[in-house]
């Protein structure tokens, strides 16, 4: 069984949830970026850092791709998933096969979660961001805020040349090719769109 499912995952996972403080949930996300940008390798289609990150109702979890960020970014999705329900049997490249050991964790990423896949490269991030929920829970709306954050200092403090984002969550159906201040504005207005939406929703 070792071969299909493991105790323990090599790389660190970095995770919190809604009863963190805003400011500590800034941070850990902080240690994660800096981990996969300190890690980052050639360029960002040929060969870049694999990473994942997954986004439930109320906590998330992320992580360098096993294998030193080679392994797919399905098994890194579904693990994450495990993680955040307690689960620690976690799926190896070869359990893949075997969806009966995961179908649970698949269904809740699919249905329930925000699956981010993330690419490192020598001077870019390219990120997606997918999620089938038509609403959003507000922990789920301050993760997408505090990740463009996360970026947009990455791109200030001259880390990165470029972040590529594409975003298709509740409402939002929005990309970034080239990241500048006007593409990280419009990125968060469609964020702070999508808060008012499911408050409006809240208060019928």
């Amino acid at each position: 069984m070792d071969d299909i499912i493991n105790k323990k995952m090599d790389e660190k996972i970095f995770s919190a949830d809604d009863t963190f403080l805003n400011e500590d949930i800034t941070q850990i996300l902080y240690y994660f970026f800096d981990e996969v940008v300190k890690r980052k390798r050639r360029k960002v289609y040929n060969g870049g850092l694999q990473a994942g990150l997954v986004v439930s109702k109320n906590a998330f979890s992320a992580k360098i791709n096993e294998n030193d960020g080679k392994s797919s970014h399905l098994s890194t999705s579904i693990n994450l998933t495990k993680y955040l329900n307690g689960d620690d049997f976690y799926i190896t490249e070869k359990g893949l096969g075997n969806t009966s050991l995961y179908r649970h964790a698949y269904n809740e990423l699919f249905t329930s979660c925000i699956d981010s896949r993330i690419v490192a490269g020598d001077r870019e991030l390219l990120m997606s961001f997918i999620s089938n929920r038509g609403k959003l829970s507000d922990f789920q709306i301050n993760i997408l805020n505090s990740i463009a954050d996360s970026c947009k200092l990455l791109i200030d403090n001259g880390i990165l040349d470029n972040v590529s984002i594409g975003v298709r969550v509740g409402n939002i159906d929005f990309k970034i090719d080239n990241w500048d201040d006007e593409q990280y504005k419009e990125l968060c207005n469609k964020i702070d769109n999508e808060r008012k939406r499911i408050q409006k929703i809240k208060n019928y």
